[in-house]
Protein backbone atom coordinates (compact mmCIF):
# COMPACT_ATOMS: atom_id res chain seq x y z
CA UNK A 1 0.00 0.00 0.00
CA UNK A 2 3.27 2.22 1.03
CA UNK A 3 4.09 1.85 -2.59
CA UNK A 4 0.60 2.28 -4.81
CA UNK A 5 0.40 5.43 -2.62
CA UNK A 6 3.87 6.82 -3.86
CA UNK A 7 3.55 5.66 -7.12
CA UNK A 8 -0.04 6.62 -8.07
CA UNK A 9 -0.41 9.99 -6.08
CA UNK A 10 -3.12 9.44 -3.58
CA UNK A 11 -4.20 12.99 -3.02
CA UNK A 12 -7.33 12.83 -0.40
CA UNK A 13 -7.52 16.84 -0.51
CA UNK A 14 -7.61 16.00 -4.68
CA UNK A 15 -10.48 13.32 -4.53
CA UNK A 16 -12.70 14.85 -1.57
CA UNK A 17 -11.96 18.68 -1.29
CA UNK A 18 -12.85 19.79 2.48
CA UNK A 19 -14.84 22.65 3.60
CA UNK A 20 -13.15 25.59 5.75
CA UNK A 21 -14.36 23.85 8.92
CA UNK A 22 -13.64 20.58 8.03
CA UNK A 23 -9.71 21.45 6.74
CA UNK A 24 -9.91 22.71 10.41
CA UNK A 25 -10.86 19.51 11.96
CA UNK A 26 -8.48 17.57 9.59
CA UNK A 27 -5.12 19.71 10.47
CA UNK A 28 -6.04 19.77 14.11
CA UNK A 29 -5.71 16.00 13.72
CA UNK A 30 -2.82 15.88 11.96
CA UNK A 31 -1.35 17.99 14.56
CA UNK A 32 -3.29 16.52 17.81
CA UNK A 33 -1.11 15.75 21.05
CA UNK A 34 -0.69 12.61 22.37
CA UNK A 35 -3.82 10.98 24.30
CA UNK A 36 -5.68 14.18 22.61
CA UNK A 37 -9.60 14.31 21.16
CA UNK A 38 -10.57 16.69 18.39
CA UNK A 39 -14.64 17.35 18.03
CA UNK A 40 -16.76 18.22 14.97
CA UNK A 41 -20.10 19.41 16.10
CA UNK A 42 -22.68 20.78 13.54
CA UNK A 43 -26.42 20.26 12.60
CA UNK A 44 -27.81 18.11 10.67
CA UNK A 45 -26.75 17.48 6.90
CA UNK A 46 -23.50 19.72 7.48
CA UNK A 47 -21.11 16.42 6.29
CA UNK A 48 -20.12 15.36 10.04
CA UNK A 49 -20.12 11.55 8.97
CA UNK A 50 -18.40 12.14 6.18
CA UNK A 51 -15.93 13.73 7.62
CA UNK A 52 -14.94 10.83 10.62
CA UNK A 53 -14.99 8.54 7.73
CA UNK A 54 -12.64 10.26 5.63
CA UNK A 55 -10.18 10.44 9.15
CA UNK A 56 -10.68 6.77 9.44
CA UNK A 57 -9.29 6.46 5.70
CA UNK A 58 -6.30 8.93 6.11
CA UNK A 59 -5.37 6.56 9.13
CA UNK A 60 -4.97 3.73 7.94
CA UNK A 61 -3.47 4.53 4.78
CA UNK A 62 -1.03 7.31 6.56
CA UNK A 63 0.10 4.45 8.98
CA UNK A 64 0.11 1.22 8.02
CA UNK A 65 -0.47 -1.39 10.27
CA UNK A 66 -2.54 1.32 12.09
CA UNK A 67 -5.92 -0.29 14.38
CA UNK A 68 -8.85 1.67 14.69
CA UNK A 69 -11.98 1.93 15.78
CA UNK A 70 -15.19 3.42 14.10
CA UNK A 71 -18.77 3.26 16.03
CA UNK A 72 -21.93 4.48 16.62
CA UNK A 73 -24.29 4.11 19.80
CA UNK A 74 -26.97 1.58 18.13
CA UNK A 75 -25.70 -1.12 15.76
CA UNK A 76 -28.61 -0.22 12.97
CA UNK A 77 -27.15 3.40 12.88
CA UNK A 78 -24.06 2.46 12.41
CA UNK A 79 -24.67 -0.14 9.56
CA UNK A 80 -27.10 2.33 7.96
CA UNK A 81 -25.43 5.58 8.16
CA UNK A 82 -21.68 5.34 9.22
CA UNK A 83 -21.12 2.32 7.51
CA UNK A 84 -23.01 3.18 3.96
CA UNK A 85 -20.70 6.72 4.26
CA UNK A 86 -17.67 5.04 4.66
CA UNK A 87 -17.87 2.21 2.25
CA UNK A 88 -19.36 4.95 -0.46
CA UNK A 89 -16.12 7.00 0.13
CA UNK A 90 -13.73 3.07 -0.27
CA UNK A 91 -15.69 2.88 -3.84
CA UNK A 92 -14.94 6.88 -4.66
CA UNK A 93 -11.19 6.11 -3.64
CA UNK A 94 -10.67 2.77 -5.54
CA UNK A 95 -11.59 4.50 -9.00
CA UNK A 96 -9.76 7.18 -8.15
CA UNK A 97 -6.94 5.00 -7.69
CA UNK A 98 -7.73 3.15 -10.84
CA UNK A 99 -7.70 6.68 -13.08
CA UNK A 100 -4.39 7.05 -11.74
CA UNK A 101 -3.51 3.87 -12.86
CA UNK A 102 -3.96 4.84 -16.43
CA UNK A 103 -3.29 1.62 -18.61
CA UNK A 104 -2.35 -0.79 -15.38
CA UNK A 105 -5.73 -0.43 -13.50
CA UNK A 106 -6.39 -4.09 -14.57
CA UNK A 107 -4.13 -5.01 -12.46
CA UNK A 108 -5.80 -3.43 -9.06
CA UNK A 109 -7.92 -5.29 -6.47
CA UNK A 110 -9.11 -3.28 -4.23
CA UNK A 111 -7.67 -1.68 -1.31
CA UNK A 112 -8.82 -3.89 1.48
CA UNK A 113 -11.49 -6.83 2.63
CA UNK A 114 -14.57 -6.48 4.20
CA UNK A 115 -15.07 -9.29 7.00
CA UNK A 116 -18.94 -9.10 7.28
CA UNK A 117 -19.07 -11.69 10.24
CA UNK A 118 -16.56 -9.52 12.70
CA UNK A 119 -17.39 -6.23 11.04
CA UNK A 120 -14.04 -5.17 10.58
CA UNK A 121 -12.41 -3.69 7.30
CA UNK A 122 -8.81 -5.08 6.45
CA UNK A 123 -6.53 -2.72 4.51
CA UNK A 124 -4.12 -4.39 2.03
CA UNK A 125 -1.34 -2.77 3.92
CA UNK A 126 -2.08 -4.56 7.38
CA UNK A 127 -4.45 -1.80 8.91
CA UNK A 128 -7.49 -2.89 10.21
CA UNK A 129 -11.09 -0.81 10.78
CA UNK A 130 -12.90 -1.93 13.61
CA UNK A 131 -17.25 -0.96 13.40
CA UNK A 132 -18.98 -1.85 16.78
CA UNK A 133 -21.77 -0.43 18.08
CA UNK A 134 -21.19 1.59 21.24
CA UNK A 135 -24.03 0.37 23.19
CA UNK A 136 -22.82 -1.28 26.76
CA UNK A 137 -19.27 -0.41 25.09
CA UNK A 138 -17.73 0.19 28.75
CA UNK A 139 -18.45 -3.26 29.61
CA UNK A 140 -18.40 -5.23 25.80
CA UNK A 141 -14.57 -4.03 24.46
CA UNK A 142 -12.17 -4.49 27.79
CA UNK A 143 -9.87 -6.04 26.21
CA UNK A 144 -9.52 -4.26 22.75
CA UNK A 145 -6.36 -2.72 21.78
CA UNK A 146 -6.34 0.02 19.39
CA UNK A 147 -4.75 3.33 18.70
CA UNK A 148 -7.00 5.95 17.70
CA UNK A 149 -11.26 5.97 17.76
CA UNK A 150 -14.02 7.68 16.08
CA UNK A 151 -17.83 8.09 17.53
CA UNK A 152 -20.51 8.83 15.18
CA UNK A 153 -23.12 11.22 16.90
CA UNK A 154 -21.25 11.01 20.25
CA UNK A 155 -24.30 12.99 21.59
CA UNK A 156 -26.03 9.38 21.94
CA UNK A 157 -22.97 7.75 24.08
CA UNK A 158 -22.39 7.85 27.46
CA UNK A 159 -19.34 8.95 28.78
CA UNK A 160 -19.04 6.10 30.78
CA UNK A 161 -18.49 4.13 26.82
CA UNK A 162 -16.37 7.29 26.18
CA UNK A 163 -13.70 7.02 29.00
CA UNK A 164 -13.39 3.08 27.84
CA UNK A 165 -12.78 3.70 24.24
CA UNK A 166 -9.67 6.02 25.86
CA UNK A 167 -8.08 3.60 27.56
CA UNK A 168 -7.91 1.38 25.01
CA UNK A 169 -5.75 3.51 23.14
CA UNK A 170 -2.79 1.79 23.48
CA UNK A 171 -1.29 0.24 20.37
CA UNK A 172 2.49 1.06 20.29
CA UNK A 173 3.92 2.87 17.87
CA UNK A 174 1.05 4.76 16.24
CA UNK A 175 -0.20 8.23 16.70
CA UNK A 176 -3.41 8.34 19.86
CA UNK A 177 -6.17 10.15 19.16
CA UNK A 178 -9.93 10.65 19.50
CA UNK A 179 -12.36 11.94 17.25
CA UNK A 180 -15.77 12.63 17.29
CA UNK A 181 -18.62 13.84 15.54
CA UNK A 182 -22.49 15.49 16.88
CA UNK A 183 -25.02 17.40 16.69
CA UNK A 184 -24.96 20.07 19.07
CA UNK A 185 -25.56 18.73 22.82
CA UNK A 186 -27.07 19.77 26.11
CA UNK A 187 -25.10 22.31 28.44
CA UNK A 188 -25.35 19.10 31.21
CA UNK A 189 -23.72 16.90 28.04
CA UNK A 190 -20.02 15.42 28.88
CA UNK A 191 -18.87 16.90 25.69
CA UNK A 192 -20.23 20.45 26.46
CA UNK A 193 -18.17 19.94 29.48
CA UNK A 194 -15.23 18.93 27.93
CA UNK A 195 -14.44 20.38 25.30
CA UNK A 196 -16.73 24.06 25.94
CA UNK A 197 -17.38 24.92 29.14
CA UNK A 198 -13.81 23.95 30.73
CA UNK A 199 -12.00 22.66 27.83
CA UNK A 200 -9.57 20.20 28.73
CA UNK A 201 -5.66 20.30 27.68
CA UNK A 202 -5.36 18.47 24.51
CA UNK A 203 -8.67 18.67 23.55
CA UNK A 204 -9.80 20.69 20.38
CA UNK A 205 -13.71 21.99 19.69
CA UNK A 206 -14.91 23.17 16.21
CA UNK A 207 -18.60 24.14 15.05
CA UNK A 208 -19.77 24.03 11.95
CA UNK A 209 -23.67 24.30 10.26
CA UNK A 210 -25.49 23.02 7.36
CA UNK A 211 -25.11 26.09 5.35
CA UNK A 212 -21.56 25.34 4.56
CA UNK A 213 -22.36 21.91 3.08
CA UNK A 214 -24.90 23.21 0.94
CA UNK A 215 -23.74 22.33 -2.37
CA UNK A 216 -23.65 19.05 -1.45
CA UNK A 217 -27.25 18.65 0.03
CA UNK A 218 -30.31 18.56 -2.96
CA UNK A 219 -32.46 21.54 -3.59
CA UNK A 220 -34.48 22.66 -0.96
CA UNK A 221 -32.92 20.73 1.55
CA UNK A 222 -33.00 23.83 3.87
CA UNK A 223 -36.32 25.17 3.43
Amino acid sequence: MESLQRNVGIDLDELWVPKETQSKFFKALREAPEIGMVAYVGSLGSGKTWAICRVIIWLSLSYPGIKTLLGRYHGTDLRDTTEAEFFKLITQLEEYIKSKMGDQSHTYHGIGVWKAADRDFEWNNGSLTHFRPLKEVEEKYKSLEIACFGIDEASEVEVEGVMMLQARRRQMGFPHVGLIVSNPTDYDHWMYRWFVETPRSGYVYFQTNTLENLDNLPPNYIE
